[in-house]
């Protein structure tokens, strides 16, 4: 199975849905995106992987242009990479709009060199919160 991490952490922390797709449907898109982007980026599947697990090569120039283009093509950060917030907040479903909005604009203020590392920084960015809120569930999750 081709490593779908990235793509499901993303949604898992977006938690976004619309009226016009299914869970699946946005699956599959995320995935599309992915793969189109992995291409245009000319990345190796190994660096996504390990990126997907928490293991980010900051110096991979190609994994940093991935990341602008994966954000890019959803429609949460333009071509400088600027996070698009009234774009992700129209994404995102009532129940988790609050926390998942707070959550984003934590990232609001990334800068790089380029857009392609600014892209990053911000899927950086992101994953750490999603790592960070994770953990705290679980810590707040009852023991059997």
């Amino acid at each position: 199975m081709k490593s779908a991490a990235l793509a499901i952490c993303l949604l898992s922390f977006i938690g976004f849905s619309t009226q016009e797709q299914t869970p699946q449907q946005i699956h599959q898109q995320l995935l599309k995106f992915r793969d189109e982007c992995m291409k245009e980026s000319g990345v190796e599947v190994s660096a996504v992987t390990s990126a997907d697990q928490g293991q980010f090569d900051d110096s991979n120039k190609k994994l940093q242009c991935f990341a602008k283009c994966f954000y890019q093509k959803q429609g949460y950060i333009d071509e400088s990479a600027t996070l698009l917030i009234s774009a992700i907040e129209a994404k995102l479903p009532a129940e988790h709009k609050e926390q998942a909005l707070a959550d984003v604009k934590k990232c609001e203020g990334m800068s790089g060199v380029d857009a392609c590392e600014k892209g990053y920084k911000i899927h950086k960015c992101f994953f750490e919160n999603i790592r960070a809120r994770a953990a705290a569930a679980q810590a707040k999750a009852p023991t059997a």
